[in-house]
């Protein structure tokens, strides 16, 4: 129902905006389309939780204002998405019928297996003709991607840092897999997730995560990871404390000593 509204409200507003003023008394002249297409995204930022039901695929709405005809309107992504190779548009044009307000750029993932657990990824889709936007001129959207996970609580444990200390960690476990979270593990609101192969024995996927520690010097600390093992139910890891530097990540301290006592 609150997208019914909000898509109404953006159309009656970039409607509004063609109309011309009968007074010519006044100050300055109201925007006319004549004809622009008015297009634009609905926001800036889209927040996505992928699931196997997708199919592979994420759509995004574009808008416009004028309708009276078909248009093509060019989109493109960003440079760091596809050298990733994981996401990639499927038509290189959003494609508007005469009369249709909305329209939709696909991205297309492909295996949703494949899809890393542990990480979100950043996808920036621009709208590549700047003659055909609205008056908003929203004409850049970032995408942010990840898996959809149900957690539930397989009780507490114990935590230890080299670096930070130890204490005791609640212990989560996605139902999709063989995947762990420890909420709130180093600093508050900053999980820290992992995922095991299916026997349990080896690490199968981690993405580097913030720690929630910030550096009075650099900034955020974040956890990469060097090495792991397992020894009955202790998980032991070995991470380098990175800070970003020069957009590259640098160790800022030792590498540490971790491990998590599985309940």
């Amino acid at each position: 129902m609150k997208k019914n509204i909000f898509r109404l409200l953006f159309v009656l507003a970039v409607c509004a905006s063609a109309l011309t003023s009968c007074n010519t008394d006044a100050e300055g002249a109201l925007y006319s389309s004549g004809d622009k297409v008015d297009v634009a995204f609905a926001s800036t930022q889209q927040n996505v939780d992928m699931v196997a039901s997708d199919n592979g695929k994420i759509k995004i709405t574009v808008y416009r204002g004028n309708s009276s005809s078909a248009v093509s309107v060019p989109v493109t992504l960003d440079k760091n998405t596809l050298a990733g190779g994981i996401f990639a548009l499927e038509n290189s044009k959003v494609e508007f019928k005469a009369g249709e307000n909305i329209a939709y750029a696909v991205l297309n993932y492909g295996n949703f297996d494949k899809i890393s657990p542990t990480s979100q990824y950043s996808i920036t889709l621009s709208i590549a003709d700047s003659t055909q936007l609205s008056p908003s001129e929203i004409d850049q959207i970032t995408i942010k991607a990840q898996r959809k996970l149900t957690w539930k609580s397989i009780g507490a444990s114990h935590y230890y840092s080299s670096l930070f200390g130890d204490w005791d960690q609640p212990v989560e476990k996605a139902d999709e897999g063989n995947i762990y979270r420890l909420s709130d593990c180093i600093t508050k609101d900053y999980p820290l997730i992992f995922a095991l192969t299916d026997d349990g024995q080896n690490l199968a996927s981690y993405a580097i995560q913030p720690t929630g520690y910030k550096n009075a010097t650099y900034g955020m600390v974040y956890y990469v990871i060097k090495a792991f093992s397992r020894d009955g139910n202790r998980l032991n890891f070995q991470f380098k404390p990175c800070v970003i530097y020069n957009g590259k990540y640098a160790q800022l301290f030792d590498t540490t000593q971790d491990y998590l006592d599985l309940p």
